[in-house]
């Protein structure tokens, strides 16, 4: 079956090694972000701007949120298909197994003309993944199955990947509530940005977690478990 050549243990493989990868490249350039002018930098010599620096990791956080809508659309088309999870797990079909992982893709768009190429399939909001896991899955497990407190993560992260990506009002806004929410802030300072908001330690979440980053870097560990057991 095609849903088996590449198994889900392989697809979840990849995710994590995206977010390794992610994660290592924010703790490259962490020490370098918050670095006030020295001498070396007056010389020319800081390897990077510390406003540099949280841009690298404000794209690194994007790759990790982007990785992680690949992950879930690379899992639910071959649940579709009738694939196994690396522990064995397999959801109910409730309409059996597709014949094929393009097959799947065209259910979901309800097209057949659907390519995987030129296609797009959002992933973004989880109340619609969830709601579209209840066609196709027993009451839309494993999809429906993450706890409160990661879905609230999950919601955050993407309102953060959104500002990196964009800077349209809407953006902006749902940036500022969520640094607000996450450092327990009232007010920002001017010019506080997606780094800066990655370096903080979270204040209000219970979190032992020693900045934003790794925070979310433990709930997307967790949430592949809980999709892909």
């Amino acid at each position: 079956m095609m849903a088996n050549r590449t198994r889900l243990i392989t697809v979840k493989n990849e995710f994590v090694a995206d977010l390794i990868s992610a994660h290592g490249l924010f703790h490259a350039v962490a020490s370098l972000a918050d670095k006030k002018k020295t001498y070396d930098a007056i010389q020319g010599w800081e390897p990077l701007h510390p406003a540099q620096a949280r841009r690298v990791m404000a794209l690194a956080f994007m790759n990790t949120v982007n990785a992680w809508e690949n992950f879930v659309e690379s899992t639910f088309i071959r649940y579709m298909a009738g694939a196994r999870s690396p522990n064995g797990y397999q959801p109910t079909l409730r309409a059996g197994p597709c014949a094929s992982l393009q097959h799947a893709g065209q259910l979901l768009k309800c097209s057949i003309g659907f390519s995987f190429e030129s296609d797009y399939l959002s992933w973004s909001s989880w109340t619609a993944v969830t709601n579209r896991a209840k066609l196709f899955f027993a009451h839309g497990r494993p999809f429906s199955s993450i706890h409160d407190r990661d879905l609230t993560k999950l919601q955050l992260a993407v309102s953060i990947r959104n500002r990196v990506a964009h800077s349209s009002k809407k953006a902006r806004a749902d940036f500022v509530k969520v640094a607000k929410q996450y450092t327990g802030r009232t007010t920002l300072r001017q010019g506080y940005d997606v780094g800066n908001l990655l370096l903080e330690k979270p204040r209000t979440a219970k979190s032992a977690a020693d900045s934003c980053f790794d925070d979310f870097f433990s709930v997307f560990v967790a949430l592949a478990d809980t999709i892909a057991p």
